[in-house]
């Protein structure tokens, strides 16, 4: 079995609203296609009662690029790091999996 892809991504804001694209391209060929696909969190710290929070509405298959899935993230909790683990099926049946490592931090304004 294949671990799954881990890309450490820059830190998000407690107010930003983002979208992950999760871009199986080089698992993928032409040939294939995604049938399926779900997006699930965990949270790096306990204190979180609900880290699926910070997704906001399916993840989805890009219509113009058919071997990326974007899924939006929003909030999150100051100083919590978010694992969100995108799985996919193809119609052969593989089953390819990609992790975002989103460390959320509440950031402060610039004193003018």
């Amino acid at each position: 079995m294949k671990l799954p892809n881990v890309i450490q991504m820059p830190v998000k804001g407690t107010l930003e609203s983002v979208v992950l694209g999760f871009d199986f391209s080089d698992e993928c060929s032409q040939v294939l296609t995604i049938v399926s696909v779900i997006a699930t969190v965990e949270s790096s710290i306990a204190g979180d009662p609900d880290p699926s929070a910070v997704l906001s509405g399916a993840a989805l298959v890009d219509t113009t690029n058919m071997a990326q899935v974007n899924q939006r993230i929003v909030g999150g909790l100051d100083g919590t790091e978010y694992n969100i683990q995108c799985t996919v099926t193809t119609d052969r049946g593989d089953t390819l999996s990609m992790v975002f490592i989103v460390p959320v931090r509440q950031l402060s304004r610039p004193v003018s």
